[in-house]
């Protein structure tokens, strides 16, 4: 059991009370905190266990505060935001909930490949002002199209079979050659040639530092005219300006429910954009994402103060 607990930027609207008095019972002591206004530094002196919520500013100066920290446990797949040097320097394990939105966010890439190939939002427009003709503005269809996968994780595996259901060619970038992806025939390129082959971008790469700026601009500049481009990770992965600069000249578009990982500046750049698509955090906002990322959340703490840590990061 854990001495005392800090939960930061925990909301009681996210997770079910249930899971909460699960991870209330392996704590003897617990408290919240808001990263963003919160000064974590003087609240981590005598927490054993700090909780984060996705994008909570975990930083060296944080872990290095909390004298008697054993654990960090974030309630995402991504652990970006956590300092993972800082932890294993200190031999504390850091643990991620792997691949519970998986199923949701590739069905929200299949759907933000179809919204725009088929043009939903003009055609939604128009019926909506009592046009319901024939004269139809024609879509594109994704059957016999070739689809890149830039990142074939979880995600990127599960987005494939998917498309391959549709039809679709499959050719990805990975740092390892992936069975899943052998199963439908899929064909591993470099990250160059996935750009050039590809009708459409599926990014699903992980954000970190080797990753970071990976879809550089000779990339975004081999990336077919009229594709789309989906992102449901940090959009840190790309050349900003170069993605941009493609989009703003409505070369590709851009679908992604990320654009908070760029400062206000670039926010406000893109959602001028037409062709741009641009979402809230809606990737994982499932309900079975939901069920799952609880009890992976719980599954790690228990399996932590049980001495078999699993879903660790960095040691």
């Amino acid at each position: 059991m854990f001495k005392k607990a800090l939960f930061v930027d925990f909301h009681k609207f996210q997770y079910s009370d249930q899971m909460y008095d699960q991870v209330y019972k392996m704590c003897e002591k617990y408290t919240f905190a808001d990263g963003s206004k919160d000064n974590l530094v003087d609240l981590v002196e005598d927490v054993d266990a700090i909780f984060a919520f996705y994008g909570s500013p975990i930083t060296k100066e944080v872990i290095n505060s909390a004298t008697k920290l054993k654990y960090i446990g974030v309630t995402s797949t991504a652990y970006s935001f956590v300092d993972i040097d800082a932890a294993a320097k200190r031999d504390i394990p850091v643990t991620h909930t792997a691949s519970y939105a998986a199923q949701g966010v590739a069905e929200l890439i299949v759907l933000m490949f179809l919204y725009n190939l088929r043009n939903i939002k003009n055609e939604k427009s128009r019926i909506a002002s009592g046009d319901y003709g024939f004269e139809v503005e024609k879509g594109r269809e994704l059957g016999e199209k070739t689809l890149g996968i830039i990142g074939a994780g979880t995600i990127g595996c599960r987005v494939a079979e998917i498309c391959k259901g549709f039809g679709m060619e499959i050719v990805y970038f990975s740092r390892e050659e992936k069975e899943r992806m052998n199963v439908i025939g899929a064909k591993k390129m470099s990250i160059n040639d996935v750009a050039k082959n590809a009708d459409h971008i599926a990014v699903t790469l992980s954000l970190n530092k080797e990753t970071e700026g990976m879809v550089n601009n000779e990339v975004i500049s081999n990336i077919k005219e009229n594709a789309v481009v989906t992102c449901i990770s940090h959009l840190p992965l790309f050349d900003v300006d170069a993605l941009y600069e493609r989009v703003k000249n409505g070369e590709i578009i851009l679908a992604t429910d990320q654009i908070d990982s760029l400062n206000d500046e670039w926010f406000e750049k893109f959602r001028k954009l037409e062709d741009a698509d641009l979402y809230p955090h809606i990737g994982a906002g499932t309900v079975e994402s939901t069920q799952r990322v609880e009890e992976t959340f719980v599954s790690n703490i228990k399996a932590f103060l049980e001495n078999s840590p699993k879903n660790v990061v960095n040691l």
